[in-house]
């Protein structure tokens, strides 16, 4: 069977490398599945490490093909469904295809298809507007079958309207993952620390605590860090090592190494190294293992921890951290970020330095009952998968209550919509125009004025064209742009639907479509949505 396995892989990221290896183990121990492939931001690099063939994991119109041609879809989020990236109401084929948006939208594309579609531990959190919540929702009602990898995950769910009672919660299948836990004095030479002297590892990450807010400037909670591990290493002797789990140099958010630095360079202990090798689940383990107690930011390097059977601490930046933890029995190792301080950083690796030996039992018994757990949920699902498609009760109800909601009925109901005459619209440029049709030899950006009331949640667009791309948003009256989402070529008609932000003042605003190429328009509407 060919399936097709989507997550977010290629991305020199730990965890999710983590969870496609362990998935990749499943699947051919299972021995029903001869071809997969996988969505990859390098594929090349991704075939050669993994021995799969893989698409491009943005590239909507590769994914679809793929799925078309897939017997059926394994989506192995881990914590994609989330809007860290408010959730875009739309995508068109041949627009870039945001992860969050992926993992939300394949069950109803596969469901379309005929194809089963099964979720795997799956990680709901940090849902902010009614698009991420509908997405969420309408994502596991369209499943097959589902699993969740924390009980937080699925009261997440229940509050997005979702059917749950067939969800399963189970746990990251990276709890399966294996590695080697003998490589102390390889590690220690690697990084030129002493084998002989303990070793904090530490998984952090940069983040922002002001929600809405992704500034790349050092936060105030750093100071409470640099302070707490200054303080424990001064009073035990503790040597530090960072493990990245992503070194993305492009943005703050992704290059864990970037931010050991900034850390590292203010730390008054006496030894301190980053972890250099290469930034895979592997090599992550490995040096995790070789240290004696560990501080976590990251949910997957808590994990790898734990695989190692190394005490850790977490710092909690998201809801994801906390549910991990509790979900394990170990909700008094973890402190909040908000309520970080230095002395109380200090004073609690102390406390669990001092209960080491008793925190690695109760680590062995974690860590078998987490590999238990997610043995047997995915091998029902793989069962699932395995099973011809057909289409149940819960997913017919979700598609209708789908196109009943949103932006698509069959046919179009044009009395909903507001037709404009193309050669109404007003022009940034100017072209020659007959017969209703509006050709132009260069760029253009066509504006109507539309009134907007507070309960208008989404514009839905109907426009015809023949252009290879454009874009269709909101702006003020003669001001900045607001919100603007792209637009296939399409000569019977593409839809494409701008989300209103809340809060925006009533009032007139201009509907904007623009085109940086060549092109005709031949018909142009747009139907107000209001918030439910």
């Amino acid at each position: 069977m060919r399936i097709l396995i989507a997550g977010y892989f290629g991305k020199n990221l730990v965890g999710d490398d983590a969870v496609l290896s362990v998935i990749l183990d499943d699947m051919r121990a299972d021995g029903r599945f001869s071809d997969l492939v996988v969505t990859s931001a390098h594929p090349r690099e991704t075939e050669a490490r993994y021995g799969v063939r893989a698409v491009k994991l943005d590239l909507a119109c590769d994914i679809l093909s793929e799925l078309s041609s897939a017997d059926g879809v394994l989506i192995a989020p881990a914590g994609g469904i989330n809007e860290y990236a408010p959730m875009l109401p739309f995508i068109t084929i041949d627009s870039e295809l945001p992860y969050n948006r992926l993992c939300c939208d394949l069950p109803m594309q596969a469901a379309l298809c005929g194809k089963p579609c099964i979720i795997v531990g799956a990680g709901v959190a940090d849902l902010q507007t009614h698009e991420g919540f509908n997405s969420a929702r309408r994502a596991f009602d369209m499943a097959t079958a589902a699993s969740v990898r924390d009980c937080a995950s699925l009261d997440a769910l229940r509050g997005c309207g979702a059917e749950t009672s067939a969800v399963e919660v189970a746990c990251d299948p990276t709890w399966a993952f294996t590695g080697r836990t003998d490589d102390r004095t390889e590690v220690a030479r690697l990084t030129g620390l002493d084998p002989n002297i303990p070793i904090l590892g530490l998984t952090l990450r940069h983040w922002d605590l002001t929600p809405g807010r992704l500034s790349p400037d050092s936060q105030a909670w750093e100071t409470e860090l640099v302070g707490g591990l200054s303080a424990f290493c001064s009073k035990t002797g503790f040597q530090l090592l960072f493990v990245p789990h992503q070194a993305l140099a492009t943005w703050i958010y992704s290059d864990d190494d970037a931010f050991a630095e900034r850390v590292g360079a203010n730390l008054s202990v006496a030894k301190w190294a980053i972890w250099r090798q290469a930034i895979t689940p592997y090599g992550a383990f490995q040096a995790i293992a070789a240290c004696n107690l560990s501080l976590a930011m990251r949910h997957h390097g808590a994990i790898l921890a734990a695989l190692a059977g190394v005490p850790s601490l977490a710092l909690s930046y998201s809801p994801k951290v906390r549910a991990l933890y509790t979900d394990i029995g170990l909700g008094d190792h973890v402190i909040d970020m908000s309520e970080l301080r230095a002395d109380r950083l200090a004073s609690e690796l102390l406390a669990l330095w001092d209960r080491r030996t008793i925190e690695r039992g109760r680590l062995a018994v974690i860590r078998a009952e987490r590999a238990s757990r997610h043995r047997a949920s995915v091998n029902q699902l793989l069962k699932v998968l395995a099973t011809p498609f057909n289409l149940s009760l819960r997913q017919e109800t979700a598609l209708r209550r789908h196109f009943s909601e949103t932006w698509l009925t069959s046919p179009f109901d044009w009395g909903r919509w507001r037709s404009v005459d193309v050669r109404d619209l007003d022009p940034t440029d100017i072209g020659c125009d007959s017969g209703g049709v509006r050709s132009l030899t260069r760029a253009m950006a066509y504006t109507t004025v539309v009134d907007l009331s507070a309960e208008v949640r989404t514009i839905s667009v109907h426009i015809t064209h023949d252009a290879e791309r454009g874009f269709v948003g909101l702006r003020h009256v003669q001001g900045e742009d607001i919100a603007s989402v792209a637009v296939s070529s399409s000569l019977r008609g593409a839809i494409a639907r701008v989300a209103v932000p809340r809060g925006l003042a009533t009032g007139p605003y201009e509907l904007f479509s623009y085109f940086p190429e060549p092109h005709t328009l031949s018909a142009f509407s747009y139907r107000l949505e209001q918030r439910k």
